[in-house]
């Protein structure tokens, strides 16, 4: 079986069309072989598939679609298993031979011309990998939403390919052809430098230095009128070099001049993308919405939350998945702002940021003004995405936001960032512990699904000892995954007791432990706030009240509203309803465990 997704959506076996009937299970199976083996969550699923408002029946809908497509399949398939949709607790994922999926040849081909070094072999591939396209990815199942939100960096990738095989084209072969193939790349693409420096080339090359040169002006004239922008150095330089007539371009080697005059150095910064990343749907249709807000001014999004909640990891998962989004290049820093070591100040991440962008180190400017003022003019009308890990202050956010509409900002702190939310417009994403039911999902990513289907109460209980918070999750799998021999529910059962924040660390990784993720916020407090988190720690019930606050400070009420707020800011206490408030499972424990640190033993029996 073959699956086609460029263009309109198609299934062929032996030669002939597959009719996989509706729409939206079309859709649903293209959603899947975009991404064979990784596993969709359903809360996911629906928010893709009825574009932001699945209705009540969605689920039950949902559930149908998978089994109709399990069926229609199987009676292509012959059994041979060229295609299966697995369950996963509550996602579902597609094993499938990526070759047989058009959108992943495409890309493997792309990959092999990039590191073909003959121009015809390159020249070759990359024609091959652009005939597979037969229009926008799954043309008539998906919305221009969905393919925005999903899709919209294949786009980008099959422009990268017809830029490549134009410069392996003046490489190799005559230079009439690459006009033709740039004119009409021009006229769609009128902005974009890498196309135009092409087109001037392949001009100068085919005799008509004049039309180089108007090439050039249509792009200065565009930029101007619509971004106020001039042209980039590289191609000033390349139009300077046509009017001298220079000799160079008219080398076989004028293709990788031609490139290289409109292309800077690209960063790719970003860490390690999390390879079980699980869950976090809301979440991630948030940060989706960065792209598709049609706002002129920069969108910034900032992800708040305690420790160990996942914020790095979603801002990491989701940058990973929208970065052929941003060609111009993707920024990432950790700020250190909760860590052992000293926060980074904001005029040390400018200099890192502009030798990145292709600045040479002696023209940093020493004044932080005129450093943060060179960072906005470079990325002035260019598509680059910044990631701003572990802020700690507005302050140290403020001078590395860009002021360009075409890029995006994503910020994770512990902190609130308020000053930013009211000055700023940063729109503000609180993560929380993850649904009981995304926990055991991520357990079956972590542990087996085998082995958490063969013991799933003890899954269960694990999730509800690790508070569902997700850095706790991942350590309990790992200590338990190094004892395949010890049965899961011996491993909770001996978690289950006083010595469970001990426990949730992993030996020799001092940032692979629980306890140290919340050391990190509680030590950030001044001594009343770390008081007060101490006292509330040692309160029977599920939740208290400011007077309670209050009674355990011996002060007043304002004075304790007023330290609440900064514990909620801390995101290591929370107010789940207007004036009752509550700690997450682990940081209660942790704080009893604090509670005595900063008078003589106050406790709960203070409230009464």
């Amino acid at each position: 079986m073959e699956f086609r997704l460029l263009g309109p959506m198609q299934v062929e076996h032996d030669g002939g069309r597959v009719d996989l009937g509706r729409r939206r299970e079309r859709c649903l199976l293209g959603l899947l072989l975009l991404e064979p083996g990784k596993v969709l969550l359903s809360d996911r699923l629906l928010d893709l598939l009825w574009d932001g408002e699945p209705p009540d029946t969605g689920l039950g809908q949902l559930r149908s679609n998978i089994s109709r497509l399990r069926n229609q399949l199987r009676v292509y398939d012959g059994g041979q298993g060229a295609i299966r949709i697995r369950t996963h607790g509550t996602g579902y994922s597609v094993e499938v031979d990526p070759e047989r999926v058009d959108v992943h040849r495409f890309k493997r081909l792309l990959t092999q011309a990039t590191q073909a070094s003959d121009p015809l072999t390159r020249a070759g591939l990359l024609r091959a990998a652009l005939g597979l396209w037969h229009g926008p990815v799954m043309v008539d199942v998906m919305s221009d939403l969905l393919r925005e939100r999903v899709a919209g960096g294949w786009e980008e990738l099959r422009l990268t390919a017809l830029e490549r095989l134009a410069e392996a084209d003046l490489l190799a072969g005559p230079a009439r052809d690459v006009v033709t193939d740039m004119t009409e790349l021009t006229a769609r693409h009128p902005l974009w430098e890498r196309f135009t420096a092409l087109l001037m080339t392949a001009h100068f090359q085919a005799g008509n230095q004049a039309e180089a040169s108007q090439a050039y002006h249509r792009l200065r004239d565009g930029l101007a009128g619509q971004l106020g922008l001039d042209p980039s150095a590289g191609l000033s330089e390349l139009h300077d070099r046509i009017l001298r007539q220079d000799p160079t371009l008219l080398t076989p080697g004028a293709g990788s001049i031609a490139a290289s005059a409109a292309r800077v150095d690209v960063p790719a910064q970003l860490p390690a993308d999390v390879p079980d990343f699980t869950g976090r749907t809301d979440a991630l249709k948030e940060l989706d919405n960065l792209l598709t807000g049609g706002s002129r001014a920069v969108v910034v999004s900032a992800l708040a939350g305690t420790g160990g909640v996942g914020k790095t990891a979603l801002a990491v998962h989701w940058a990973h998945g929208v970065r052929d989004r941003f060609p111009d290049g993707q920024l990432y820093v950790n700020l250190r702002g909760y860590s052992s070591d000293p926060p980074v100040p904001a005029g040390h991440v400018l200099t890192r940021f502009l030798r990145a962008l292709g600045v040479a180190g002696e023209q940093v400017p020493a004044d932080g003004e005129e450093a943060a003022g060179m960072y906005r003019s470079l990325l002035a009308g260019k598509r680059i995405l910044v990631v701003l890990d572990n802020a700690r202050t507005a302050d140290q956010v403020r001078p590395l936001l860009p002021g360009s509409p075409t890029c995006r900002v994503v910020i994770t702190s512990r902190d609130r960032l308020d000053g930013l939310v009211a000055r700023d417009g940063v729109r503000r994403l609180t993560l929380g512990v993850l649904p009981p039911d995304e926990a055991l999902t991520l357990l079956g990513t972590l542990l087996g699904p085998e082995r958490v289907d063969a013991e799933y109460d003890a899954a269960v209980r694990l999730g509800r000892l690790c508070g569902y918070l997700p850095l706790a999750l991942r350590i309990a799998a790992a200590l338990s995954t190094a004892q395949p021999g010890r049965s899961l529910a011996r491993f909770v059962a001996d978690l289950d007791g006083p010595g469970r924040l001990d426990a949730l660390a992993v030996e020799r990784d001092p940032q692979a432990a629980v306890r140290a993720a919340f050391d990190l916020s509680y030590d950030a407090l001044e001594a009343e706030s770390q008081r007060l988190f101490g006292c509330v720690g040692l309160v029977p019930g599920p939740d208290f009240t400011v007077p309670v606050a209050a009674a355990l400070l011996d002060g007043t009420e304002e004075r304790a509203e007023r330290l609440l707020d900064r514990l909620v800011g801390a995101h290591l206490v929370e107010e789940y309803v207007p004036g009752r408030f509550a700690l997450h499972d682990l940081l209660r424990q942790y704080a009893a465990e604090r509670a005595g640190e900063h008078d003589e033993g106050r406790g709960p029996s203070a409230v009464v």
